[in-house]
């Protein structure tokens, strides 16, 4: 065969998965190097790593920053939570191979994943061939379903089953799944050693700093084993309470500098999170939503069809194992759970809407599962006079499926709308290397020119992205204001900028949302401050809107009277913090509004999406005017 069966129950290397992933990385890469062929390696990670918003962690990680400020006159003596696990594996091999390290990392959180997918499969006595053909399938899915709508669900969701966005789900996913694998072991196994316990306990430490929505899923999920286990054995805890309780340590132990980072972070970075207070009031009416959805056509049909299919399966017990379909039952039961569990026992919550999405998610992973061990069934009893060509289809399968992936991926690139933009940003490279002593404070309001500033190894900023920021609201609010200023921005215009602008599907201001995010986030639970000061069609939206639509932002009238007030009051005749070079995106309305003094700089030409000046003395800029 193409592919030789190369596996064993506790094989941790598979050559198969591991020459799929490579064939996978390898041609997403070739496919970005083809099309873009102009670009070096930093361009292609600014564009082709889906959320830029987390590398800057990379930084600080390293540098075991946790108060990161950025702006050299503002300073903050609190801490930002930083999901450190999910950055650990980036940060490490960033210090060892730079930029490579992204590329590598791709290889080996895919092989992670698939090779967790396909032990999860075989340990269901899943023939090796469907498993492995299934955990392609399982990968390529979300590309697949990117656009695709049904029951009026983007399943555009199931992107949070795995892709490529660091860290999430590239990093989560992998260890969410190995969670899963482990209590697979632990449901299945009669005895379960003490390192499986250390294990489960790293395990939901990984979980709980990552994504802690998964973490409420895993606790649930391994409640329901352990209450199995003690309803066949009175006497199970007794026997293994020192394992488990082994297990706790370790988490604890793992998940104390996450949480030190947490209770002394900038209290205003949790309101930039939209994590909102839950009073009984607050409970109870997302209690009441999340029924509401429970009692959908929609979710009810998915409902009986996964417990009708377990039913089904569980007759067939002498071919397929009772334990592993009870597993996945136990799973599904527990993700619909977990929000339930959650919002009664939390107090507080942000982005709730996850867990929506990961029941989603489970269902659609879940039915794939018992579709498998359908199959499995069938090829046993029925095709087992034509198993070599039965394993010959699936390997095909396989092969096809990264043929798809590729396809998919070739064609996004080649439809790229962000061509002009990837070609300005190479040319930004080469000015900022060309003028590297001249050039060392940057003005911009976007991550991605923040980013590729520190990639370069500078560390001066006249402004920064509020996300990556230990900075509090009144920082990054007089920051913002005395910039644009500086560009002179008049007030008029600067309340232009600040008003609440309604986009397909939601309220949403990016300028806000760079200095505060989700602080005014407005939805029917929750506005800021519980204001009602709106006009008439924005109240209309909050009102109509879900209590987890946390990315909807709108300002009360209340807040856009103190912005104004605040930028006709601010005075920058003493402002010499002067940066060395602005950038500025111009489709937007700082660069629309703004008035660049042109005795102070000059504007670099040859750009298209991008607007770019830098002070006089800079020798590109004597070049240019030249």
């Amino acid at each position: 065969m193409l592919l030789q069966k190369y596996n064993k129950l506790n094989n941790i290397f598979d050559i198969n998965i591991f020459i799929l992933s490579f064939l996978i990385i390898f041609f997403k890469w070739f496919s970005s190097f083809l099309i873009f062929n102009d670009e070096n390696l930093i361009n292609k990670i600014l564009f082709d790593i889906s959320d830029v918003y987390y590398l800057p962690f990379i930084f600080n990680v390293l540098d075991l920053n946790f108060s990161p400020d950025y702006l050299n006159e503002i300073s903050s003596e609190n801490l930002i939570p930083i999901p450190i696990y999910s950055i650990l594996f980036h940060a490490i091999l960033f210090k060892l191979l730079s930029f490579s390290s992204f590329l590598i990392l791709e290889l080996f959180f895919l092989y992670v994943f698939l090779i967790i997918i396909l032990k999860i499969l075989t340990n269901c006595n899943i023939n090796y061939y469907l498993a492995l053909f299934t955990s392609i399938f399982i990968f390529v899915l979300p590309s697949i379903t990117n656009d695709v709508q049904l029951f009026n669900i983007n399943l555009n969701i199931i992107n949070g089953l795995f892709n490529f966005r660091f860290p999430r789900p590239l990093v989560t996913s992998c260890y969410y799944f190995w969670g899963v694998y482990l209590a697979l072991l632990y449901y299945k196994n009669e005895k379960f050693e003490l390192n499986n316990f250390l294990f489960v306990g790293i395990s939901l430490s990984l979980v709980f700093v990552s994504y802690y929505y998964n973490f409420i899923n895993l606790v649930i999920l391994f409640f329901f084993l352990l209450i199995s286990k003690l309803l066949i054995n009175k006497e199970y805890l007794r026997n293994n309470y020192q394992n488990i309780l082994y297990s706790i340590l370790i988490f604890l132990i793992l998940v104390i500098p996450y949480l030190y980072l947490f209770l002394f972070s900038e209290k205003d970075f949790s309101a930039m999170v939209g994590m909102i207070d839950l009073n009984y009031e607050y409970k109870v009416l997302l209690l009441v939503h999340f029924l509401s959805k429970i009692f959908t056509f929609k979710f009810i049909f998915i409902f009986i069809l996964i417990t009708f299919l377990r039913f089904f399966l569980v007759k067939f017990t002498n071919q397929i194992n009772f334990k592993e379909i009870n597993f996945f039952y136990y799973l599904f039961i527990a993700t619909i759970l977990s929000p339930f569990f959650f919002i009664i026992i939390s107090p507080s919550v942000s982005e709730i809407y996850h867990f929506l999405n990961w029941i989603v998610i489970i269902s659609t992973l879940i039915l794939i599962v018992y579709f498998c061990l359908f199959l499995n069934f069938v090829s046993k009893t029925l095709l087992s006079k034509y198993l070599k060509t039965y394993n010959y289809i699936f390997t095909f399968l396989s092969i096809f499926f990264i043929f798809i992936f590729q396809f998919i991926n070739y064609e996004k690139l080649l439809n790229n709308e962000d061509e002009l933009l990837r070609k300005d940003y190479t040319k930004l490279q080469k000015l900022i290397d060309n003028n590297s002593n001249d050039l060392n404070n940057l003005l911009s309001f976007s991550i991605r020119p923040q980013v590729l500033w520190m990639f370069k190894g500078k560390k001066e900023f006249s402004s920064i992205e509020s996300s990556i920021s230990s900075l509090n609201f009144d920082q990054l609010e007089n920051n913002f204001i005395q910039n644009l200023k500086f560009l002179n921005i008049s007030p008029d215009n600067f309340s232009k900028i600040i008003s609440n602008k309604k986009s397909s599907w939601r309220y949403n201001n990016e300028y806000i949302k760079y200095i505060s995010w989700y602080r005014y986030q407005a939805n029917s639970l929750t506005t800021f401050n519980n204001s009602n000061d709106f006009d008439e069609k924005e109240l209309e939206s909050i009102k109509s809107s879900s209590p987890t639509k946390t990315q909807q932002i709108i300002l009360p009238k209340s807040e856009i009277n103190r912005l104004y007030n605040s930028y006709t009051n601010v005075d920058i005749d003493n402002f010499s913090n002067k940066p060395d070079i602005i950038i500025l995106n111009s489709e937007s309305l700082i660069f629309e509004y703004s008035n660049v003094n042109m005795k102070t700089y000059c504007e670099i030409k040859n750009f298209d999406k991008l607007k770019v000046f830098i002070l006089n003395q800079s020798a590109s800029c004597l070049v240019n005017n030249g």
